[in-house]
């Protein structure tokens, strides 16, 4: 197909696509970093949650009534 291979696609130089991968690759590890930071935090808070929900259960922790 004559016309398709007629077809001029700019692209950068070779090295600055090299430079654009590595800047990609390391900002997807940095986002990995705090996505996985994040999952520990809310791991916590649930865990915490549930802990607080145990001792308002058995008496533990004093819980005020709602106020009106």
């Amino acid at each position: 197909m004559p016309d398709i291979k007629s077809i001029r696609i700019p692209l950068p130089p070779l090295e600055e696509q090299r430079q654009i991968v590595t800047r990609t690759w390391d900002e997807i590890r940095r986002i990995d970093d705090v996505v996985d930071r994040l999952d520990s935090q809310v791991q916590l808070l649930r865990e915490h949650r549930q802990a607080l929900i145990t001792a308002a259960v058995t008496g533990e922790v004093d819980v005020p009534p709602p106020s009106a």
